[in-house]
């Protein structure tokens, strides 16, 4: 009422009349008796008078009775709008809740390409995959696509695939895998390999792409291959490895008796960055093996292969082995036709053995040998010195012996000895897990 007051008094003032606003809505008298006019109570004293105040005034209060019923009704507007907010808004907070978007609420929101199970219509096959299953959204709120996989004989060329003839045969130009029959193993580079270290740079840039590896520890090798075709002159145990500081990609490495069959792949080693992968395994003399040096997901680049033959008999050509951590490392070979030249302090290990020197990047490390025989395994910060030994495991009549050692610093060495309870020989299937 205080706010229709003042719109009155301005309204009457704009038109000469001095009356009072409360005497307005009073009905009493206000006009003073100098000015000649009336209250809006008292009879007027002249026609002109009545004629000129009184039609602006019923003017002016029903334009403003108008002006107050649009502004009741915007306030009416307002407190409905400020009372749907109020049920939007937590109490004692300004922060509206209602629409707030945050990635793990389930909905695909501006900025976002899914959110938990919903992928926002995303899939495999915009990528060119016919399976439209494996995409899966990250914690961040994005497509992941590294589960796609392709259907090997389907007549589709997908991505990871070389081919695709519509089956999963070998022999017809594309093999069981959906790539090309190999060519590198056509014309593999041969090496002839003495005992000692030899060192090989090479590149797969520009070669070509033989087939993923899918067991021993491999998969996804679809990038462009290098093949040696390594032939021993010594009986031994042959090391090869890709040092992190020469390697330019994400490498692979494994050893294979054909070429051509991935059937007859011995040992795989997928480092989960550029380099780190070691393959560890007996041959014997004038019998060729074949390395290939691969990539993951279709990678290529330079590299120094490190290849070594050692007899591993004893101290004086110990198995190299040098760790960079990342994933595990294998290593497979034969305690038979070998010497015993090592034991625990407690006196167990006389069986023949086999010595490895192991390079460590400096961490927590076990060793695991899954033996066909009852095994020993013997660790020495000295090679030839049994008073420095760190750790050994006889586990009795069981074929798998382990030991761990702890807080080892780069670039020290230890010596691991493959050993046999009461002069058992086997073979052997060492693995090194690394931190």
């Amino acid at each position: 009422m205080r706010r229709l007051a003042c719109l009155i008094a301005i309204t009457t003032w704009a038109f000469g009349c001095t009356a009072d606003v409360e005497d307005v809505f009073n009905n009493s008298g206000g006009a003073s008796s100098g000015d000649g006019g009336a209250g809006a109570g008292t009879p007027t004293t002249g026609p002109s008078m009545s004629t000129t105040t009184s039609s602006p005034t019923t003017t002016t209060m029903s334009s403003t009775m108008t002006t107050m019923s649009s502004t009741m009704t915007t306030m009416s507007s307002t407190m409905t709008t400020t009372s749907t907010m109020n049920t939007t808004v937590s109490t004692g907070e300004t922060v509206t809740t209602t629409g707030m978007a945050f990635c793990g609420d389930g909905n695909v929101d501006p900025g976002e390409d899914c959110d938990g199970n919903n992928l926002g219509g995303h899939d495999c096959t915009e990528f060119g995959y016919v399976n439209p299953f494996g995409a899966f959204c990250t914690a961040g709120c994005e497509i992941d696509f590294s589960f796609c996989e392709p259907e090997c004989g389907n007549n589709v060329q997908e991505p990871d695939e070389g081919c695709d003839d519509g089956n999963t045969f070998d022999g017809d130009g594309c093999d069981a895998f959906c790539f090309p029959e190999a060519v590198e193993c056509a014309n593999p580079i041969p090496i002839s390999l003495g005992l000692g270290t030899t060192m090989v740079s090479g590149t797969t840039t520009g070669a070509d792409a033989m087939q993923p590896q899918m067991s021993n520890g491999c998969g996804n090798g679809t990038g462009p291959e290098i093949v040696y075709e390594i032939t021993p002159t010594a009986f031994g145990i042959l090391t090869a490895w890709l040092p992190t500081a020469t390697t330019t990609y994400d490498s692979m490495l494994y050893f294979r008796s054909i070429c051509d069959e991935q059937a007859s792949q011995t040992l795989c080693s997928d480092n989960i960055q550029d380099g780190g992968e070691l393959v560890s395994m007996r041959i014997v003399p004038n019998v060729p093996v074949y390395l290939v040096v691969d990539g993951w997901g279709g990678q290529s680049g330079s590299f120094d292969l490190m290849l070594d033959l050692s007899t591993g008999e004893d101290c004086n050509d110990p198995v190299p082995i040098l760790l960079e951590g990342g994933v595990d490392i294998r290593a497979i070979g034969s305690t038979t036709d070998y010497a015993s030249n090592a034991q625990c302090i407690d006196s167990s290990g006389f069986g023949p053995d086999v010595v490895y020197e192991v390079t460590v990047s400096g961490g927590n490390y076990t060793f695991q040998n899954n033996a066909g025989y009852n095994s020993v395994m013997n660790a020495r910060a000295t090679c030839g010195d049994v008073v420095s030994q760190l750790a050994c495991n006889n586990p009795g009549m069981t074929q798998n012996s382990q030991v761990t050692l702890n807080g080892l610093g780069a670039g020290s060495t230890t010596y691991l000895w493959i050993d046999g309870t009461m002069g058992e020989d086997g073979t052997y299937a060492l693995t090194i897990n690394q931190p």
